[in-house]
């Protein structure tokens, strides 16, 4: 039996399949299994897995018909046989010692689900947003893995604060977590943002999550990937991921259908609540979901699906809400309208996500120790400069650039603190930020 199951969901995108998995059989462990689960994709995609079937960790999967992506990772998942497993999207990689470090917090911690953060990675095919070929991140980790409490991150992401959130997309979890998920609600990834929905899902019936404050992958941009779509650049891939649904609900259990961004989040939350009786009560941050709301049907946000049907579908579910949530309602809609597509300054930001207090005597009470050392918050990276042009080039090289860039420092420690009761903290003596 595997360790780790990684499970590779592609469509139609063989270009950067080839990286990830090139990147993946590189990696030096025979307790791994690489699952490429082809979502019936053109020969391409096959011919890709074809020229790697030497190696046997390799096992290939397709679809008998282009599923919509909940229905392929659901379908990918039953494949895996692993005790913990990633899903590493064809556009997403992790780093060459990232799956070690994951281990060792797993021996150290006992976890059942775990998560990192991430930085970005602009493929080749992508010059909008800075740049193609580059890499963006957050600098200052703290190299340590946190215990954290999952009650309090799901209290966050009922506010929409998705910081140390475990997306699906930089998370691993135990495959027992997992199939004891699908049998208390029927299925892992539900609709209509998969990402999001299992990780919830995971926090609420997991008892251990760990969060490694370390860069050890990236999520990539590329001109096919949904969220190009949503950023206002790339192919309009989102429209043909909306198609793939066919006549199915986009939102099980949820009263509001619009097609809004943030409705993925809020969506989610329903599940939370109907599956999990300990969160009957939760309640999201109602003001707020319609604030994000309106910025989306107002073009403050960019959302390639905003249409009269998206109006509609939103305008029904305003409509069908008691006469205090439609007060709340009414008095978002005026607080965007007011602000109209004026730009957020840097401190209305920062409160948005943060109370800031906690994060003041945190940061204090570390300088004065000695251990705080503020550093550039945002770090860039050029391939053509250090020495990479593709995102397995990036992997091979990940650690030596990644370590040069992020300074060793305690500056999420007093973010995760605030975010939520840090159950403990363990050093991973001798490496690096980054590594």
């Amino acid at each position: 039996m595997a360790r780790f199951s990684i499970v590779i969901p592609t469509t139609d995108r063989h270009e950067l399949l080839a990286h990830t998995l090139r990147s993946w059989l590189s990696i030096k462990r025979e307790d791994l299994e690489v699952i490429v689960s082809d979502n019936f994709s053109t020969p391409e995609t096959r011919a890709v897995v074809d020229a790697h079937l030497h190696d046997g960790r390799l096992r290939y999967y397709r679809t008998d018909r282009r599923m919509p992506m909940p229905d392929h990772w659901d379908f990918a998942w039953q494949k895996a046989t692993g005790r913990y497993v990633l899903v590493n999207c064809d556009d997403d990689g992790l780093s060459a010692s990232g799956l070690d470090r994951i281990d060792r917090a797993i021996q150290l911690l006992d976890p059942q689900l775990l998560s990192w953060p991430i930085a970005l990675y602009y493929h080749p095919d992508y010059d909008d947003e800075g740049g193609a070929n580059s890499l963006i991140f957050p600098a200052g980790h703290s190299n340590l893995d946190l215990l954290l409490d999952a009650t309090r991150i799901i209290e966050r992401y009922s506010s929409f604060e998705y910081a140390f959130f475990p997306e699906g997309t930089h998370f691993c979890i135990a495959k027992e977590l997992g199939d004891r998920i699908i049998r208390d609600t029927g299925r892992l990834f539900w609709p209509p943002a998969p990402d999001f929905t299992a990780p919830l899902l995971a926090l609420a019936a997991g008892e251990r999550y760990c969060y490694i404050d370390s860069i050890l992958g990236f999520g990539g941009r590329s001109k096919n990937s949904n969220a190009a779509s949503f950023s206002g650049r790339g192919s309009g891939r989102i429209q043909q991921f909306f198609f793939e649904f066919g006549d199915q609900d986009l939102y099980p259990h949820h009263p509001c259908k619009a097609k809004l961004y943030c409705n993925y989040h809020f969506a989610a939350h329903s599940l939370l609540r109907r599956f999990y009786p300990a969160f009957a009560q939760a309640r999201p941050e109602f003001f707020k979901f319609v604030c994000l709301a309106q910025e989306e049907l107002l073009g403050l946000r960019p959302n390639p699906t905003i249409n009269d049907e998206t109006r509609r579908l939103f305008s029904d579910y305003i409509a069908g809400l008691d006469s205090q949530q439609k007060e709340i309602a009414e008095e978002a809609r005026q607080s965007v309208r007011r602000r109209g597509k004026q730009s957020r300054t840097p401190a209305e930001i920062v409160r948005s996500f943060t109370p800031g207090a906690v994060k003041v005597v945190m940061e204090r009470l570390l300088t004065a120790m000695g251990l705080y050392k503020r550093t550039a918050s945002v770090v860039r990276i050029e391939g053509r400069q250090d020495g990479f042009s593709d995102a397995f080039e990036l992997f091979v090289n990940w650690d030596r650039i990644v370590a040069k860039n992020d300074i060793v420092s305690l500056v999420n420690l007093s973010a995760a603190f605030e975010a939520s009761v840090m159950l403990s903290a363990h050093k991973q003596d001798g490496d690096n930020a980054g590594s």
